[in-house]
């Protein structure tokens, strides 16, 4: 019994140890990775979203956007899917956000994208919260951990 434990213990500091190794490498919020993997097929289920291509997930994010009552469209771009959020009810009073807020949000996105569809990215090319006139994202083929060519 003793010996279960122990090694249940030591698979968790494992685990641990993995994910803190993973955090420090990627430089995102993990457990927002993690959430947006879990929930992706449910939330994309009830959205209505069933194909794996960028305009499928453009579509997610764009449904998601109208539930939260936000501006948000998407529209093709030579070979990418550019999709754009014009407000962000989610942080509506908040002056300043801080940055780590918008990092953990997309987060999710990144996360929910690694399950739509591996083999493509999301790149961020605008930021509402630094001052640009929307968040823009690049849904586009995965180069390598290269951002989308712009």
């Amino acid at each position: 019994m003793l010996s279960g434990v122990l090694k249940s213990r030591r698979a968790a500091l494992v685990n641990v140890e993995i994910v803190w190794t993973f955090v420090r490498l990627r430089r995102r919020p993990v457990w927002s990775l993690l959430i947006g993997m879990q929930y992706y097929a449910e939330t994309a289920a009830l959205l209505g979203i069933s194909g794996d291509g960028p305009e499928d997930f453009a579509e997610y994010l764009v449904r998601i956007g109208r539930a939260q009552d936000d501006r948000i469209e998407w529209a093709r771009e030579g070979g990418d899917v550019v999709v754009r959020q014009h407000t962000w009810r989610l942080m509506q009073g908040v002056a300043s956000p801080a940055a780590a807020v918008f990092d953990s949000w997309n987060a999710l996105w990144q996360g929910a994208l690694s399950v739509h569809n591996r083999r493509l990215a999301l790149d961020v090319s605008r930021r509402l919260d630094r001052g640009d006139p929307c968040f823009e994202w690049r849904v586009c083929p995965a180069q390598g951990g290269v951002p989308c060519l712009k």
